[in-house]
């Protein structure tokens, strides 16, 4: 039986793990082990997503080393996404001389001054297994001469969470009529008081077209706390569960963001969404989905867009089908069990 360490840090590695957790936990040669490494404190980010997809309560830890003291050394070591936690962890395994497979693998935005962009870049060159969500991940991972062998292309585990909870979105009651969702926490937007005091004003203007529900990151309202901010007529919101959440943004005429997991799940639901960065590292969500980057002074007229009806549709992407960690398990299974007349894709 192999053993395989599931790192999580924050409520976005929940999402990307729990369907892969599960599959695990269905097989009958390969034992998942979470291992929680603490990054938020806030048990809606963290305790309370883990209730509502199904994962076990488990030891937090400072460090993954800590943990690897604790456990014990895996067979293997899977991290998700970009965050300090991810990357610091597959440092370590890979100094230990344990297999790193990095899931959500070849995403760039080419903006280095974002933290998550070294992240990604880290994690994917010491890793020896990567997964990608689209095609753009495996041109980004050969153009920097990654072996193809280490390649699998996937899918998107967010999609494989999001049909997993379906039911539960569905029956969800949620608003009806024309509202915005918004939702900002990258430090370029919210570190700053002129720019973060700049975007809620234009968030106060969306509110004159249609409500704007605003679920607020901690890290956020600690910001609007501190620069003095004064809301007027925004549905300022604590962090929503995911189904909670997940339903909102479902019914909604736009959803406005920085967040990269949201610009997935809206293109995946048709549902408009506009990102106020200068780049992303998901540029399916922009040629085959419903996103589109925009500059703060432009939040007003995408809602204006969005409510006329004019906003692009966006279409199918290829291999977003709720698939994803089944296949995760596949080519985990085609790495770890070479022996068994399995060979790497």
């Amino acid at each position: 039986m192999k053993t395989v360490h599931l790192v999580c840090a924050c409520r976005p590695n929940f999402m990307k793990i729990a369907p892969l957790y599960h599959a695990l936990k269905k097989t009958d040669w390969c034992e998942p082990v979470l291992v929680h490494v603490r990054q938020h404190t806030d048990k809606s980010m963290t305790t309370d997503i883990q209730r509502e997809l199904g994962l076990p309560l488990v030891t937090q830890f400072e460090s993954y080393e800590a943990a690897l003291g604790f456990l014990g050394q895996p067979d293997a070591v899977v991290v998700p996404g970009d965050v300090n936690v991810s990357a610091d962890s597959a440092i370590t395994a890979s100094r230990r001389g344990i297999p790193v497979v990095h899931l959500e693998a070849g995403l760039r935005s080419g903006d280095r001054s974002m933290p998550e962009e070294i992240n990604r870049v880290v994690i994917d060159h010491v890793s020896d297994l990567l997964w990608t969500s689209e095609d753009s991940g495996d041109w980004n991972l050969a153009v920097e001469g990654v072996k193809r062998e280490r390649v699998n292309s996937v899918g998107n585990i967010m999609i494989d969470t999001l049909e997993m909870m379906r039911p539960k979105i569905e029956a969800m009651s949620v608003r009806k009529g024309h509202y915005a969702v918004a939702t900002l926490h990258r430090p370029s937007n919210v570190d700053d008081k002129g720019k973060l005091l700049a975007l809620l004003v234009y968030l106060q203007g969306v509110t004159e077209l249609m409500p704007v529900f605003f679920p607020c990151h901690p890290r956020t309202l600690q910001r609007m706390r501190e620069f003095g901010f004064t809301n007027g007529s925004m549905h300022l919101l604590p962090p929503l569960p995911y189904v909670e959440f997940m339903a909102l943004v479902k019914n909604a005429t736009i959803v406005i963001t920085d967040s990269g997991g949201v610009q997935e799940e809206t293109s995946y639901l048709g549902v408009p969404c506009a990102t106020v960065r200068e780049n992303t590292e998901r540029p399916i969500t922009i040629s085959h989905g419903t996103n589109e980057l925009i500059r703060p002074e432009q939040i007003v007229g995408a809602a204006r867009e969005a409510l006329a009806g004019r906003w692009k549709k966006g279409g199918p992407i290829p291999r977003w089908d709720g698939n994803t960690a089944l296949a995760c398990v596949d080519a985990l299974k085609n790495f770890l069990l070479p022996q068994k007349g399995l060979e790497h894709e």
